[in-house]
């Protein structure tokens, strides 16, 4: 058994694709792919494939990860043509290595995101600091989702 760590672009065509089909998208590339992906154990075996921090949906990526686990060694130079060859508009490979079997899952590896926004009306960039300046400041921002409240500012660096 391999494991196998992509790194990839979601551009335009996928923005508006939800995690869940991103995922599915993934299972149909590998199939066309005709990689031998590994399959979980038990009732309802489902393909290995972790994403690292899917991106809620609109947003495009120009660094997005994923981790596969295929039932074979292969050469990561065939795993990169075939994926080529088969993958979808919007996913744009970038980097492609094997990772330890035994390594920690790749979720709990990502410390950070770094995000570029683009302002629809534009503002000046003093407006711009006089605003962010009290968010980084503070020592709590609550927020509530899904009915609960939390604090925002220790996932902000």
């Amino acid at each position: 058994m391999e494991r196998i760590r992509i790194c990839y672009a979601k551009t335009e065509p996928l923005r508006y694709t939800s995690n869940l089909d991103v995922h599915k998208v993934w299972e149909r590339l590998l199939r066309r792919a005709r990689l031998p992906l590994a399959y979980s154990q038990g009732f309802h075996p489902q393909p290995r494939i972790n994403q690292a921090a899917p991106l809620p949906l609109g947003l495009t990526s120009r660094v997005e990860m994923v981790d596969i686990w295929l039932e074979e060694d292969i050469s990561l130079d065939v795993v990169a043509q075939s994926l080529e060859k088969a993958a979808p508009p919007g996913l744009e490979l970038k980097n492609i290595s094997a990772v330890d079997l035994k390594a920690p899952v790749l979720q709990t590896t990502v410390r950070s995101s770094e995000y570029l926004v683009i302002l629809l009306e534009p503002i000046e960039p003093d407006v711009l600091q006089a605003r962010i300046k009290p968010l980084i400041s503070a020592d709590k921002v609550v927020r509530e989702r899904r009915g609960k409240t939390y604090n925002l500012r220790p996932l902000i660096e």
